[in-house]
C-alpha cells in the first residue's frame, strides 16, 4: 500500500467522540465547560447501568459545569464493566433527551474511571474505596442486588453471601465491598464515606443500612457499631426513563450522523428527571446536588408515596386498559381520548390520598406525567407496565382505595380506581382463556387467579373471595360497599372498553359507531354484552 493510499484509508475512518474531537461537534450540542484533567474522583458507583449514566452521572456532570470539581465518578462492575469500551473515548459519551417538543444533545464528562472484578480484581476495588477523596459510594444494583430478606435481613443461604463472608477481603456482593472498605477505613483511621442507594424501590436507605449492619456484625461487633455511629446512609427517590441498549440500537446510526462522529455508548432518555435525597448526618459532605435540580429533604417517603400512587399507579392502570383494547405502547394508548381522560381521572383520585409536600405542585406533576406518557420517543411497552399485577395492585390501587373509603363520599370519588381493579380481573381472565395472552405474572398464575377470573360472568364476587384477594383487600374499611361498587363497575366494564376501542377506530379509520371493532375474547358464559 502506498503512502497516499494509507493516508486515504486513515482519513476515511470515522472520528470517535473524544476530548480533542469535541471542537468538531455541531454547535447545538452541549459539552463540558471544564477540563477533564481537572476533575477529581469523589464518587464510586456500583452498577454501571444505563440508568446510572442517564441520571446520576448527568446530575454530577451539571455539578462539574458549575465548578464543583471534586465529584467525578469511578464506576465499578462486579462481574464485568459494561463501560470498559468507553475508555476509547476517555469515558465521554452523549445523552440524547428526546421529548415531544424537540431533542437536546449533551456530552457527559463526569465518568472518569471504570473498574471491574474481572479486569482489576476485588482487592484493587477495595483499595480504591480507601482513598480519602472518595466521600460517597452510590449504587444501582436493582433490589435483588441487596440480597435482602424481610425475615432474616440478609439471605444468609445465598451462595454469594456465604462466599463473601468466608473471605472478607474477596467479596462477591456489593454489601461485602462496602463493609470491607469501611473496615479498612476504620483500621487506618480514615473517615468513612457516605452510602447512597439510587435504586428504584421504597425505603432503599433502610434496606441498605439493614443489610450493611447485618453483614458487618458477622465480621465484628466493633465494626458494626463503628458503621452505625459514623456512616450516613442516604435514601433517594429517583425517576427518569432510560431505555436499554437493545431498545435504542435502531437510533444509533442516525445519532452518529447528527454528531458527525461515532459515540460508542450513547444514552437515549426523556427530558424529565427527578432526584430526591434524604438529608445526611450533621457534618457529612455530599455533592451539592441541590444546586443542579435535586431536592434534599427530611422525608423522602412522602415523595416516594406520591410517585408510587401517581406515576407507578397510572402506569399499571394504563398497561391494563391499553392492552385490553389492543394497544401495544403507552403513547399509542394515550392517543385515545378516553384512555387519556381515564389516566387523568386516575391521578386526580389518588391525589386526594397524598400528603401536601411543601414546594411541590401536584397539578404540575400530573401534567408532566401526561407529557411523559405521550412522548413517542420512549415507546414503553404496555405489557411491561402491567406485569406482576398481584404484587403491584396492593400499593397502587387498593391502598389509595382504602384511604378514599375512609374519607367517605360517593362512588364518583373513586370510580377510576375501581375501574382499574375491574380491568385487572379482566386482564387475568384474558390470560386464563388464552395461553398466548402474556401477562408476565407468575404469582397470579401459580395461585390460580387466571383460572377463576376466566370463569366469571358479570359478578366478580367469586374472585374476591379467593384467599389471595382477601389478603389484599381486607384493609378496605367498608368491604361490603367495596364489593357492591366493584360489582357495579365490573358489570359495565365492556362498555368502557368498547368506547375506548371506538375511539381508536375513529382515530385511525374514521369509522362510524356501527363499524367499531369488537372486543376480542369476551367473558366466557357472560350475560354482559359480548365483545
Amino acid at each position: 500500500m502506498t503512502l497516499s493510499e494509507q493516508h486515504k484509508e486513515a482519513s476515511s475512518e470515522p472520528k470517535i467522540l473524544k476530548e480533542d474531537t469535541m471542537k468538531d461537534l455541531p454547535p447545538h450540542i452541549q459539552r463540558p465547560n471544564y477540563k477533564l484533567e481537572d476533575v477529581k474522583v469523589g464518587v464510586l458507583h456500583f452498577g454501571p447501568s444505563f440508568f446510572f449514566r442517564g441520571h446520576l452521572a448527568v446530575y454530577l456532570n451539571d455539578l462539574l459545569n458549575e465548578g464543583h470539581m471534586d465529584w467525578g465518578v469511578c464506576a465499578v462492575g462486579l462481574r464485568s464493566s459494561r463501560l470498559s469500551e468507553l475508555k476509547k473515548q476517555n469515558y465521554l459519551y452523549s445523552v440524547i433527551e428526546e421529548g415531544k417538543d424537540g431533542t437536546e444533545y449533551k456530552v457527559i464528562g463526569s465518568l472518569r474511571e471504570t473498574m471491574s472484578t474481572e479486569t482489576d480484581g476485588k482487592r484493587a476495588i477495595i483499595e480504591r474505596m480507601l482513598d480519602p477523596n472518595i466521600k460517597l459510594v452510590t449504587m444501582t444494583i436493582t433490589q435483588f442486588g441487596y440480597h435482602y430478606r424481610p425475615d432474616t435481613i440478609l439471605d444468609w443461604e445465598h451462595e454469594d453471601v456465604k462466599a463473601s463472608l468466608e473471605n472478607i477481603d474477596e467479596p462477591t456482593i456489593t454489601v461485602g465491598f462496602i463493609v470491607a472498605a469501611l473496615k479498612g477505613r476504620m483500621e487506618r483511621g480514615i473517615p468513612p464515606f457516605s452510602v447512597m442507594s439510587c435504586d428504584n424501590f421504597p425505603n432503599n436507605a433502610e434496606i441498605l443500612k439493614f443489610t450493611v449492619l447485618a453483614y458487618a456484625r458477622e465480621v465484628s461487633k466493633e465494626l458494626r457499631d463503628w458503621i452505625a455511629t459514623n456512616v450516613s446512609f442516604q435514601g433517594t427517590m429517583v425517576d427518569r426513563i432510560v431505555p436499554s441498549k437493545e431498545a435504542t440500537k435502531h437510533k444509533r446510526d442516525y445519532h452518529h450522523h447528527t454528531l458527525g462522529m461515532v459515540d460508542i455508548c450513547p444514552i437515549f432518555t426523556e427530558p424529565f428527571r427527578q432526584f430526591v435525597i434524604s438529608e445526611p448526618k450533621e457534618g457529612v459532605e455530599l455533592p451539592p446536588l441541590e444546586k443542579v435540580g435535586a431536592k434534599i429533604v427530611n422525608n423522602v417517603d412522602e415523595y416516594e408515596l406520591t410517585k408510587i400512587r401517581t406515576l407507578n399507579g397510572v402506569h399499571m392502570a394504563l398497561g391494563l386498559f391499553g392492552r385490553l383494547v389492543g394497544c401495544g405502547r403507552v403513547d399509542e394508548a394515550m392517543s385515545k381520548s378516553r384512555i387519556k381522560e381515564f389516566a387523568q381521572g386516575f391521578m386526580e383520585e389518588v391525589g386526594q390520598t397524598l400528603p401536601e409536600i411543601e414546594g411541590m405542585d401536584l397539578d404540575r406533576y400530573r401534567e408532566d406525567i401526561v407529557n411523559r406518557l405521550e412522548n413517542p420517543h420512549m415507546g414503553d411497552e404496555l405489557v411491561r407496565l402491567a406485569r406482576d399485577g398481584l404484587k403491584k395492585i396492593p400499593d397502587r390501587v387498593v391502598a389509595p382505595l382504602q384511604d378514599l373509603y375512609a374519607k367517605g363520599g360517593p362512588i364518583e370519588t373513586r370510580k377510576h380506581l375501581l375501574l382499574s381493579f375491574a380491568m385487572w380481573i379482566e386482564y387475568l381472565a384474558r390470560a386464563g382463556r388464552d395461553s398466548g395472552f402474556d401477562i408476565s405474572d407468575k404469582a397470579a398464575v401459580a395461585h390460580g387467579l387466571t383460572d377463576v377470573a376466566a370463569e366469571l360472568d358479570s359478578d366478580p364476587t367469586p374472585f374476591l373471595m379467593l384467599d389471595e384477594i382477601q389478603n389484599i383487600c381486607r384493609v378496605i374499611p367498608n368491604s361490603v360497599q367495596f364489593i357492591d361498587e366493584l360489582r357495579e363497575v365490573y358489570a359495565a366494564l365492556d362498555d368502557h372498553l368498547k368506547a375506548a376501542m371506538q375511539d381508536s377506530a375513529d382515530h385511525i379509520l374514521g369509522q362510524d359507531n356501527e363499524d367499531a371493532p369488537s372486543l376480542p375474547q369476551g367473558p366466557k358464559n357472560s350475560d354482559r354484552e359480548p365483545g
